[in-house]
């Protein structure tokens, strides 16, 4: 099966004039809803997100042994051993957040990147085969300016997440910085699920002088919205044993 962001390049005025994008829907032979696992997000997402998915602080390797690993905090859209759907995506109805989805869903398949002098440009991931040069909303209008639809829905969500990540990523190298994130795990009906999150024995380990910057730059709201949204790993295990349980009853 295909995987997100297999194929991504840069949009084109010249390559890309005439090219149209539409969900597929349930006619879609990726289901972008179905594949991913988990989602970077920003600081101003967790007070909502938090109610739904788990919120977990995310490390990943560079290739290049060199470089720091990148780092980023995440929510978990399902179990790493559930095939199944995102938890909050329905058959036939589609996403059941409506507006409160997070914002890297609101956007998909497009993205913001910079180019060399430091200016923003729209990044396509070509893995959605909602991309045609025959069906769908044209991707530009007669006077080559991209169309407002993608503008409203797609664009304004990208470039939020975008100016939001950098405040984001600030908290989070701070969180790393400060040896605040360790392994954990979480423990319901029979699973286990390994995490990073916040030790709160350290944390209150720091000295004062620290504890009351972290009060000044509003960290403790976000450091307890991730340590509280850490339960919603019930929902997405009461989910996978639910699937998984019609899956036995009718085989």
């Amino acid at each position: 099966m295909a995987k997100l962001f297999e194929k991504t390049e840069l949009l084109n005025i010249d390559k890309h004039k005439n090219l149209k994008w539409e969900c597929l829907k349930s006619d879609c032979s990726l289901s972008c809803c179905f594949l991913p696992k988990r989602s970077a997000i920003t600081l101003a997402e967790m007070p909502i997100l938090s109610k739904y998915f788990p919120i977990s602080f995310v490390l990943i390797k560079n290739k290049d042994e060199n470089k720091e690993p990148f780092k980023s905090i995440n929510i978990f859209f399902k179990l790493e051993e559930d095939e199944g759907r995102c938890t909050y995506l329905e058959l036939e109805k589609g996403c059941v957040l409506g507006n409160e989805k997070p914002l890297a869903c609101k956007q998909y398949p497009f993205s913001l990147v910079l180019n060399d002098r430091g200016q923003k440009i729209i990044n396509v991931d070509f893995s959605c085969p909602g991309f045609s040069f025959e069906k769908g909303e044209p991707i530009f209008g007669e006077d080559s300016q991209i169309n407002q639809y993608f503008q409203k829905d797609f664009l304004i969500p990208a470039d939020i997440f975008f100016e939001r990540m950098r405040e984001t990523q600030e908290f989070v190298n701070t969180m790393f910085n400060y040896n605040l994130v360790s392994p954990a795990e979480y423990h319901y009906r029979g699973i286990t699920v390994k995490l990073n999150a916040i030790d709160e024995s350290k944390l209150y380990d720091l000295p004062k002088e620290t504890l009351k910057d972290f009060q000044l730059r509003g960290y403790f709201r976000y450091i307890y919205l991730h340590l509280y949204s850490i339960d919603n790993y019930k929902k997405l295990i009461d989910k996978f044993l639910e699937e998984k349980s019609k899956v036995n009853t009718v085989g």
